[in-house]
């Protein structure tokens, strides 16, 4: 194989039989499918076939890294794919941090689950060994309860994707949280994770992808940071992500407020929701947030007392601007 070729290895694991193989995608499909989306499309094309039950045996939970993951800063988005239990459709969801690149430092482009276990367990993938391990003692724990214990019984530099007491119960939109605060959250891919008794995929990678010229990649990732952390056109996005943008969306009555009941909100309400407001909570994101190493970060890391509790959260816009319900008052409309 030249040095110009590029080879996709997809990790499947049969959880039915607790095997697992490595298939290798040639060069001509993966420059059609990258990857991320694109892959886990052409994954689930070709493996889920029509009539498949979402919440069955036979249906396959499709994990694809994004193309330049663990290549160029900040690049973080995995693409989860699978026929749905809501829209009995092939839908894709997509969450962030830590998940994709280290898959990618691990050697696949792509983790295709299929079959069910007979009781709950979790998959743990550290560079070429790949195991099935029990889960029965954090079966019904929460997305941090269990997160916790995986790094504890695998690497504390691992990267967990997790279904809570939701996708256990087979709720139908049910979501799978990466490394605690993000969600692949469309789709109830997390049920498709329950049905299959599947608690986690934990991944730890040591290698690197390989790139056919690295100085020229060095020279173009060097650029395009320092455009992004210098420019003043991305000033205000640095200095507080998205979360800003709640108030712009609410002048411009483009916020989907009320669980998408209503397209406004008052700025007064948007205004204590975004920008300094949001910053006032802001703390060192821990390592596992891969953001950190991106210059524009369109989430906050943010630390604040509810109650007697203390509530650690990462919050967009995109999170912020769908808040449920809130008692009406003589400002709303």
């Amino acid at each position: 194989m030249s040095s110009q070729e590029i080879t996709c290895r997809i990790l499947h694991v049969d959880l039915s039989r607790e095997k697992s193989r490595v298939e290798e995608i040639p060069d001509d499909t993966c420059r059609l499918f990258l990857g991320g989306k694109a892959l886990a499309y052409y994954l689930g094309y070709r493996l889920i076939p029509p009539g498949t039950d979402p919440l069955g045996p036979g249906n396959k939970l499709i994990f694809s890294a994004g193309f330049l993951s663990a290549v160029a800063p900040g690049a973080s988005k995995v693409s989860v794919l699978s026929k749905s239990p809501l829209t009995l459709l092939l839908h894709d969801s997509h969450a962030g941090d830590f998940f994709s690149p280290l898959l990618r430092k691990a050697g696949y482009n792509a983790i295709v689950v299929e079959g069910s276990l007979k009781s709950p367990g979790y998959i743990w993938v550290n560079d070429d060994r790949v195991e099935i391990r029990d889960a029965s003692h954090i079966w019904g724990k929460t997305v941090s309860e269990a997160t916790d214990q995986i790094r504890r019984e695998t690497s504390g530099n691992a990267s967990v994707a997790t279904i809570g007491p939701a996708g256990e119960r087979l709720v139908r939109y049910a979501h799978i949280a990466f490394d605690v605060y993000r969600a692949a959250g469309r789709g109830g891919l997390g049920a498709v994770m329950g049905s299959k008794r599947l608690k986690a995929i934990a991944v730890y990678g040591s290698g690197r992808p390989r790139v056919y010229d690295e100085e020229r990649l060095k020279r173009l990732r060097d650029y395009w940071f320092r455009h992004f952390s210098e420019s003043p056109r991305y000033a205000d996005i640095r200095e507080y992500g998205t979360t800003n943008a709640l108030e712009f969306s609410a002048m411009a009555s483009m916020s989907p407020s009320y669980n998408f009941k209503k397209p406004w909100i008052p700025e007064s309400l948007a205004s204590r929701l975004s920008g300094d407001a949001v910053k006032r909570y802001e703390v060192e994101a821990p390592w596992f947030i891969h953001g950190k190493s991106c210059p524009i970060k369109c989430a906050r890391y943010v630390r604040a007392k509810y109650g007697d509790r203390y509530l650690r959260s990462s919050p967009s816009m995109r999170t912020w601007r769908c808040l449920g319900r809130q008692r009406e008052s003589s400002t709303s409309r």
